[in-house]
């Protein structure tokens, strides 16, 4: 540790430095792969409508609530309640718990970002990718093209199951049991079954559709087999979790000014860019029309509950509330930097950028009659399933991993920063002392999780959470804690502090001030009563408590 204390404090050297930092923040592979798929699999037009007035009653006034905290207090995530409220130190655990929550997510969120830096090598040539012909005889390839085209009613399967020697009536247990299993007892009736939905697609969608059909699962096929050795590659996956520690460390190694607000100001024009340019080229595609009309045109009949959940649950996780990143980067503002016209940008550029990221994926998919795949799927395995077998499809491929790795890097130097000015200003360290002892403590914690997919036996068979039956490795145990607890339950104690705790006058005037007499009646009603309800309604769902 050092002891000369404490450095001065810097300031972000524009407002526009800082909303790009902060709209890099928000920014992340959330916005790439996991907002596309909501949207998708809840109609489209009438989620997206319904995502941002979630956005304005949740997302929007949290934020602000987070710029406040940290332009007023000047401090880190854990140090600006100590300052609010200097009477109970209690609170200051709030902060605490978003200091640990950027931990342990940068730690993970680092090895998936890796993987971004491998699969824009892999895109340069699309070698491993590329399926020219199509097996019949794969016992896999049957199997997938069953799944696909293979529906039967319970009386059906019924009886395929009676034929293959099940006596009982556990009909969809039996079923499952029947097509997955790897015995040598029904394999021969399995593949007949298979075989007789081969031979009844080849009839309903002619012989050169389903040639292209099956070929598409091939390719996917190969894709997913590309992807799942990928993650038992231990070595290849330390390098790459610590190559994209190194590039973040470096970026929060510069400081605010000369380093996170410097490489905002290049990696967010280049995102825009890159993704802009993308965007164009798929709504090019025969598929582009359609997509711009499911993303666009407004039906309500295909929300339900689950839809209002899902979006209540994005609004807040999409804008990098409940981590201390926005009360960190908030507390380098200058006095004069409005805090609500720069939430208002933040957010908007956020759901911009998804929306883009949904028009650019969309045509895609919908080009290749392809369903959208959920969470990494969509990104490393549908894609290069898609696009990797057509003209140009390697240099597409090639910017898109870019953009996803630019969009990763913009939060990552957000989640590191947290961690940094906690070490800085609680205990005196410096920033070049705390960068590099903090970058290497959450690579070392990181290892686990970009080993434990197969590229070391005991941290494969490592279990430390489970989730109902199942039992979660190091990785998907930290992104449960973090997805389901840790944010949820910062942001919901960050709203009910600042719009309940908050007991000194001169602060609660302060506040006033900086969000003006029109605004902050709205913003207190919002922050005091409905924001709070919204995040405990994603707290009990994450949870089971709602259905």
């Amino acid at each position: 540790m050092d002891s000369s204390g404490p450095e001065k404090r810097e300031h972000w050297g524009s407002k526009l430095g800082f909303i790009l930092a902060a709209a890099g923040s928000a920014v992340g592979l959330g916005n790439i792969w996991k907002f596309p798929y909501i949207t998708y699999e809840n109609g489209g037009g009438a989620f997206v409508l319904l995502y941002l007035v979630c956005i304005l009653c949740v997302g929007f006034p949290i934020m602000i609530a987070e710029f406040v905290l940290g332009k007023v207090s000047e401090k880190d995530a854990v140090g600006t309640f100590g300052v609010f409220r200097p009477d109970k130190k209690i609170f200051k655990f709030i902060g605490i718990i978003g200091v640990f929550t950027g931990f342990i997510i940068l730690s993970y969120y680092s090895v998936v970002a890796g993987w971004t830096l491998e699969y824009t090598l892999k895109s340069l040539t699309c070698n491993e990718f590329i399926v020219e012909k199509v097996d019949y005889n794969s016992p896999e390839l049957k199997k997938a093209i069953f799944n696909k085209h293979g529906v039967y009613d319970a009386a059906a399967k019924a009886d395929i199951l009676k034929n293959a020697g099940f006596t009982d009536d556990k009909t969809e247990e039996n079923w499952k049991a029947f097509l997955d299993s790897n015995d040598t007892a029904h394999a021969a009736a399995r593949l007949s079954i298979f075989d007789e939905v081969i031979q009844k697609a080849k009839t309903d969608l002619g012989e050169q559709k389903f040639e292209e059909s099956a070929l598409m699962i091939s390719r996917q096929q190969k894709a997913s087999e590309v992807f799942t050795n990928h993650l038992a590659k231990g070595t290849p996956m330390l390098l790459w979790h610590a190559v994209f520690m190194l590039l973040t460390g470096l970026i929060v190694f510069g400081g605010i000014s000369g380093g996170i607000e410097k490489a905002s100001r290049i990696l967010m024009p280049l995102l825009f860019l890159l993704l802009g340019g993308l965007m164009i080229y798929s709504l090019t595609l025969s598929g582009g029309t359609e997509a711009i009309k499911f993303l666009f045109n407004a039906d309500f009949a295909k929300l339900n509950r689950h839809s209002i959940l899902e979006a209540l649950g994005h609004a807040f996780f999409t804008l990098s509330l409940g981590m201390g990143a926005m009360i960190t980067y908030g507390s380098y503002l200058k006095k004069e930097d409005g805090v609500v016209s720069s939430a208002i940008t933040v957010s908007i550029l956020d759901t911009l950028i998804a929306l883009m990221a949904c028009l650019t994926l969309y045509p895609i998919l919908f080009t290749f009659n392809t369903e959208v795949s959920g969470g990494a799927g969509l990104l490393f395995i549908t894609l290069p399933a898609l696009l990797a077998n057509t003209i140009g499809g390697s240099i597409i491929l090639s910017i898109f991993f870019v953009l996803v790795a630019f969009a990763a890097l913009s939060s990552t130097i957000s989640l590191l920063e947290v961690v940094v000015t906690y070490t800085d200003d609680e205990f005196g360290w410096k920033r070049h002392t705390s960068t590099i002892v903090n970058s290497f403590v959450i690579f070392l914690v990181g290892v686990p999780s970009a080993l434990c997919f197969g590229g070391n036996k005991f941290f494969t068979e490592l279990t430390l959470l489970s989730k109902g039956d199942t039992k979660l490795n190091w990785f998907d145990s930290f992104d449960y804690l973090a997805s389901n607890w840790l944010l949820p339950i910062g942001g919901l104690l960050i709203a009910l502090f600042i719009g309940w705790m908050i007991k000194d006058q001169a602060k609660t005037n302060q506040i006033k001030e900086e969000l003006g007499s029109g605004f902050y009646p709205v913003w207190n009603f919002l922050i005091k009563f409905v924001a709070p309800i919204c995040v405990a309604v994603v707290i009990a769902n994450k949870i089971g408590l709602i259905e």
